[in-house]
């Protein structure tokens, strides 16, 4: 018998504040690729040029449980942060994350193709053709 478990990042949008999106990421735990859990959650309001923002928790939460509002200006804790998805360092020189350098952020670089799964919603720029989280087939945005 094989028990597979494995730790990978999850990025996902879970609504919209004004002109921003709301996106959730956090470490998930994953049991027979089915997640389980998740920690260290950071949410950030991404604008529509890709500039993601990080933000508070209870404002993003008020967003994921339906609140319609706008972010203010006490709602975002730091600066605009570096801009393409997943772990490292940002230099693009493919070297290993340690959890001191662990970070995420999102891409906004527009010759990247983005595709979105028409059944649970997820968005990714990876070059996958069938979704990671329902195994359903993406489709391309534009």
């Amino acid at each position: 018998m094989f028990l597979i478990i494995f730790v990978k990042p999850d990025c996902r949008e879970i609504g919209a504040a004004g002109g921003y999106r709301i996106i959730e990421t956090c470490e998930r735990l994953y049991l027979f690729f089915i997640p389980t859990f998740g920690w260290n959650r950071q949410y950030f309001a991404v604008a529509q040029d890709g500039t993601a923002y990080p933000i508070r928790e209870e404002a993003a939460k008020a967003v994921k449980h339906g609140e319609k509002r706008s972010l203010a200006a006490e709602d975002f804790t730091g600066p605009a942060c570096e801009v393409s998805m997943g772990y490292g360092d940002g230099s693009g020189n493919g070297r290993a994350a340690t959890d001191t350098d662990r970070r995420y952020s999102f891409n906004n670089d527009t010759a990247v193709r983005r595709k979105k799964c028409p059944y649970c919603g997820f968005t990714t720029t990876e070059n996958f053709t069938y979704c990671p989280k329902c195994a359903e087939k993406l489709e391309e945005v534009q």
